[in-house]
């Protein structure tokens, strides 16, 4: 493996929680993503762009495929796996992605999976440093649900099984956890509590040309603290998800009685999930 190993950021969370925004902020704030055309393309789930390197989310994929598990389908994952022989070749390849990446000054890297894969990361970095962004898990299940399809309780699953692994392999000290409603409540404080995090001091034109990139366009779903009971999901992904928000620091407004959305519905209703239960 290299003989050098820099420091990053990995910008994790659950899919559909706002780390392409976060990551695109950081991006116009001074991190290095990679070259145009190392970044997945955007799409019309994500018009703005992914701002993902496409050979780290390739190093991911193949990660989880090899522990028997995909991006919707958590593997199991016993202590010390991060070190199996056979990453090893994967390892050797991530950190020359590494290397390359740090050569052009501070960088960083979005993508979801790494939530699940970040021990086989703090391999290869072990000085890293990760940003955490978080979302109400109830608009992270609707919006799975518009993109995918995919049922509503299997979001609320997944949401749960990547913050359980984010909060479990990760340090306080080492990471930092945003809410992806703060960026548009006060946006100029958010980012620039991130930006104390991470040693970051952009000019103020800088930071107001990242400003300028968070807009309620990137806005689809509305959920309230109270519509995560309301959803009828169990204590763990309320506790969850309140741990979490206290992290970052951010208390969810309620909305008014009337403009609180329905209760989740699948044409049924939704499962309650027991806790701990991740899928």
């Amino acid at each position: 493996m290299s003989q050098r190993m820099p420091s990053g950021v990995c910008i994790a969370g659950m899919h559909r929680t706002g780390t392409s925004m976060v990551a695109r902020l950081l991006n116009l704030c001074g991190l290095w993503l990679g070259p145009p055309e190392d970044l997945v393309p955007p799409a019309p789930d994500n018009p703005e762009g992914f701002w993902e390197n496409v050979h780290l989310v390739g190093v991911n994929d193949l990660v989880l495929a090899a522990l028997g598990g995909a991006w919707d389908a958590p593997p199991p994952l016993p202590a010390g796996w991060a070190r199996r022989p056979d990453l090893d070749e994967l390892a050797l390849a991530a950190a020359e992605l590494v290397d390359r990446l740090a050569a052009a000054g501070p960088w960083a890297w979005k993508d979801p999976r790494s939530s699940l894969t970040l021990p086989f990361w703090q391999r290869v970095v072990p000085d890293l440093r990760v940003v955490v962004c978080i979302r109400n898990p109830v608009e992270v299940a609707r919006s799975l649900r518009a993109r995918d399809g995919m049922p509503l309780a299997e979001g609320l699953r997944l949401w749960e099984a990547y913050y359980a692994r984010l909060l479990a392999d990760t340090e306080p000290g080492r990471r930092l956890v945003t809410h992806y409603a703060a960026y548009f409540d006060h946006p100029r404080r958010e980012l620039r509590r991130l930006l104390a995090f991470l040693g970051l001091t952009p000019p103020a034109r800088t930071l107001c040309r990242a400003l300028d990139a968070v807009g309620p366009r990137l806005r689809h779903q509305h959920a309230a603290l109270q519509d995560v009971t309301a959803a009828g999901v169990g204590p763990g992904v309320t506790a969850l998800y309140a741990r979490l928000s206290a992290e970052a620091a951010y208390a969810e407004p309620a909305l008014p009685r009337a403009r609180r959305p329905s209760p989740l519905r699948d044409g049924q209703k939704t499962p309650v999930l027991a806790s701990g239960q991740t899928g």
